[in-house]
């Protein structure tokens, strides 16, 4: 719903007909039955890997509430977000590799650094993360890859929150094993 909505949004501001209408065929279209009404699919809430992955979530928090790092954790990954995302901007960079690398306090999740600059020439394989010290090489052309469906948002801000997972995922995951430990996560997934 979120593509089509800026889709429309794009149509709205476009002073282009042909601009429009390729927006309009590209995006909107694929979403109009045959009676010209706009339909989407929810079939998602009957398959069963979303309860699964909503009881692993639950599970999760209740861990982190019993280590008593809930907080520290959502405030960790929160400030990763914004950081990596006004770093970025910052960079003004659309492609070509940057470094990411971030600090914290191991046992407190507390007290995150971010840094993030440009790299000409990344190795073939990331340093080691571990607890409370992560290094990533991140290749911004995949970041800001369009599929066939995505819109070119020309707000470097924006198409970032909205292609934020793809630089947040492996921070996630690693942080999540340093947090629960493998033997807790494996129970999960």
């Amino acid at each position: 719903m979120e593509e089509v909505l800026e889709a429309m949004h794009q149509i709205l501001r476009s002073t282009d007909p042909v601009d429009a209408y390729t927006l309009h065929k590209s995006v909107i279209s694929q979403h109009i039955d045959g009676q010209r009404r706009l339909v989407f699919s929810a079939d998602f809430f009957s398959d069963s890997e979303i309860i699964n992955e909503v009881k692993a979530h639950r599970a999760r928090l209740a861990r982190l509430r019993e280590l008593n790092l809930l907080g520290s954790y959502t405030h960790l990954v929160q400030a990763y977000r914004g950081a990596v995302i006004d770093r970025v901007v910052a960079l003004g960079k659309r492609e070509g590799w940057i470094h990411i690398e971030v600090t914290y306090d191991a046992r407190t999740l507390m007290r995150p650094t971010f840094t993030v600059s440009e790299a000409p020439d990344p190795p073939h394989i990331d340093p080691p993360s571990v607890s409370g010290y992560q290094v990533y090489f991140v290749n911004l052309d995949n970041v800001f890859a369009l599929s066939t469906r995505d819109i070119y948002q020309p707000d470097i801000t924006k198409a970032l929150q909205r292609r934020l997972y793809v630089l947040e995922t492996r921070f996630q995951s690693d942080l999540d094993v340093f947090v629960f430990g493998s033997e807790f996560l494996d129970q999960l997934y």
